[in-house]
């Protein structure tokens, strides 16, 4: 699949939360595919075992903000999937939900698809399920599990 070639899972970690990284590697390696890109964002990286994955080594002194976007500006896929390592899966990845996902954002001027709803208003969609957040909504953004058109993504920490 196309699409799925063009997509690259984000880990959002530090060293600091390394003891979670045993669990969502190892849960990561059993329910995600391995053809597809992994990139892992920290401070410090020793090998984790974790199928088809690049470390991208941030400066701890850098902002948070200047650490993921130095990261980000990286990762060459046009959509990612952002998660951190407390985002442990427990079954496997519908990897065709995902793709009909990249597919509505190709389609539509929507930047990205949060996979958990939370406290926003929203409006509903066309699509199963989908919801368009209100852009004045002081929850509109938020860092948590999701899938992005990787320049939107960059574009937004840009401008925060």
């Amino acid at each position: 699949n196309n699409m799925i070639d063009n997509l690259a899972l984000v880990i959002d970690s530090t060293s600091k939360y390394s003891d979670a990284w045993p669990l969502y590697f190892g849960q990561l390696n059993k329910f995600f595919p391995n053809d597809i890109k992994k990139y892992l964002f920290t401070d410090k990286y020793w090998d984790v075992n974790c199928n088809n994955l690049t470390p991208i080594l941030y400066k701890n002194e850098d902002s948070y903000r200047n650490q993921f976007l130095k990261c980000l500006k990286q990762v060459k896929e046009e959509y990612i999937i952002y998660n951190s390592e407390d985002y442990i899966l427990y079954n496997n990845v519908n990897i065709n939900e995902i793709a009909s996902l990249i597919e509505i954002l190709k389609l539509n001027s929507y930047d990205f698809v949060k996979f958990i709803k939370g406290p926003e208003r929203t409006i509903s969609t066309n699509h199963n399920n989908l919801h368009v957040i209100d852009k004045s909504d002081s929850n509109f953004f938020a860092q948590q599990a999701s899938i992005w058109k990787t320049e939107s993504f960059i574009n937004i920490n840009i401008v925060i």
